[in-house]
């Protein structure tokens, strides 16, 4: 596929969501009576803007061929995201399978975002062995967040432990590695 066919529907879809949203909420705000069908029309537009933005970032790190298997996993997740909201917002799913489906979407995109970034920054020997340190915490931590949710936090304190230092590393790489990256250019 062409850069153009993956971008032009995030685009779209962006471009037609914030107009779509302005009119809506200038209508609304000037008009309406700010009942439940015309907040539901709100949050579904508000919903293709922001869903869209995501997207389109994950579409062009996939359009330029880089972190394949991050990108097209962040594409995927960002359109279930999307989808399990508005369901929500159109009263088809229920409080708590909402919140946890939500909290895990989020998780697993902002996972995958962020280990498309780390990934981005590819170098030698030294530099790739921290990227593959911090991509491994970037999983454990999103697997620990994962199990919170699920489990709704009742987890013993040493999970918690666990979590805190598993995130702490994470937090490590992600500000070591660019670092080394520029320390072997300097070399």
């Amino acid at each position: 596929m062409t850069e153009s066919d993956w971008k032009k529907p995030f685009l779209i879809a962006l471009i037609g969501s914030l107009c779509v949203s302005a009119f809506i909420g200038v209508i609304i705000f000037l008009i309406g009576n700010f009942g439940e069908l015309e907040m539901r029309i709100l949050g579904t537009t508000i919903s293709i803007g922001v869903f869209s933005l995501i997207g389109l970032f994950f579409a062009n790190l996939y359009e330029k061929n880089k972190v394949l298997l991050f990108s097209s996993t962040g594409l995927i997740f960002t359109i279930l995201g999307f989808l399990i909201n508005i369901l929500y917002i159109w009263d088809l799913l229920d409080d708590e399978i909402y919140w946890k489906s939500m909290l895990i979407f989020i998780i697993i995109t902002l996972s995958a975002l962020h280990a498309s970034l780390i990934m981005l920054l590819k170098s030698n020997n030294l530099v790739n062995t921290s990227i593959m340190a911090t991509l491994l915490m970037i999983g454990l931590v999103a697997i620990f967040l994962i199990v919170l949710v699920i489990l709704d936090g009742d987890v013993s304190e040493f999970i918690f432990r666990i979590l805190g230092a598993i995130a702490i590393l994470d937090g490590l790489g992600t500000i070591v590695t660019p670092l080394l990256k520029r320390f072997v250019k300097l070399q």
